[in-house]
């Protein structure tokens, strides 16, 4: 796999993330949104509700 500079780049500026995953055994390197990625999703969700970002 080959990554770009924009990738770089929107790692650099904080538009994305890099997670690590471990699923039976086999480990994975997922590149994505920062949005997309939460550690505590209940959380996450309940700052949703209240700030009016979802309903």
């Amino acid at each position: 796999m080959t990554i770009d500079q924009e990738v770089f780049d929107d790692l650099w500026d904080g538009k994305k993330s890099i997670g690590f995953f471990v699923q039976s055994a086999q480990c994975y390197w997922v590149v994505d949104e920062k949005r997309n990625f939460t550690l505590d999703v209940d959380k996450s969700l309940r700052a949703s509700l209240s700030n009016g970002t979802m309903t």
